[in-house]
């Protein structure tokens, strides 16, 4: 199992801001949850959560149902809501996926810091 992953744009819901990744599966086996961290390393704060989906977010309206994330399909992976004045050119994210949901079978980690 292996992923490539690209930062695609900060979001808005509910007036927080959000980030939105982009995954794509480039192995030969479905992923099935996430976890995502993202780090704001000027402020020292960070924001994680998990997921047993792979959907694209339009501000608070789910756009796009993708679940698993099937060889060669690209997904979401959206960070939670950052609930201070995130300094967006100073973030650090880590994302794993996982062949099996709940964040377990085999899982791969990248990182990746975001530029405005």
């Amino acid at each position: 199992p292996y992923f490539n992953v690209t930062f695609k744009k900060f979001d808005t819901c509910k007036g927080d801001d959000f980030a939105l990744f982009i995954v794509e599966n480039v192995g030969s086996v479905p992923f099935r949850s996430a976890y995502i961290k993202v780090t704001d390393q000027k402020a020292n704060k960070s924001v994680e959560q998990a997921l047993n989906a792979f959907d694209q977010y339009v501000g608070c309206v789910l756009a796009k149902n993708v679940a698993p994330l099937n060889s060669g399909a690209t997904g979401y992976v959206t960070s939670p809501g950052f609930n201070w004045a995130v300094n967006r050119d100073k973030l650090r994210a880590v994302i794993m996926l996982c062949t099996e949901k709940d964040l377990k079978g085999t899982c791969v980690t990248q990182s990746i810091d975001v530029k405005k």
